[in-house]
């Protein structure tokens, strides 16, 4: 099995919307918002991550999630030519896929999961410290764990 290394958290297709060129030679304007420097580049290497989908899970393939993606993006890609072409809403699918492209491209992205991480953390730590608060409550915490065993 291959294994697909840049994943894109924005679409290529949608990309190429705003693009010179066509296909693989697809080339949009980019900025660096680190450095403050505006350069032209492939859609291929803008929008995206090494590994940033990659599942690791045993039994389960490392490209799962990106294989899903694409498949789904496949379908979006269709409708938001068609919505584009006749500057409307053909169908409530058309109206759902171009919902489900900007759901997309606004919770997967490195941000993004920056923030639910930084989220996670912070609840975890809440939770240990009320487990921890007291060592009244860590008994009976510890208490109810061991009636749950078998």
């Amino acid at each position: 099995m291959a294994t697909k290394a840049n994943h894109h958290f924005i679409p290529q297709f949608y990309m190429r919307g705003f693009s010179e060129g066509v296909g693989r030679k697809a080339s949009v304007f980019a900025f660096d918002k680190d450095t403050g420097k505006m350069f032209k580049t492939l859609v291929r290497n803008v929008g995206s991550r090494r590994n940033f989908f990659r599942v690791e899970v045993n039994g389960v393939d490392p490209n799962a999630l990106e294989d899903a993606m694409a498949e789904i993006e496949g379908g979006i890609s269709v409708h938001l030519a068609d919505v584009i072409a006749t500057r409307s809403f053909p169908s409530d699918d058309h109206f759902s896929s171009v919902m489900t492209l900007i759901a997309g491209i606004s919770a997967r992205n490195p941000r993004f999961r920056n923030q639910m991480d930084i989220f996670h953390q912070d609840v975890a730590k809440k939770l240990l410290g009320v487990a921890l608060s007291s060592k009244e409550v860590w008994d009976s915490q510890a208490r109810r764990m061991r009636d749950l065993l078998p």
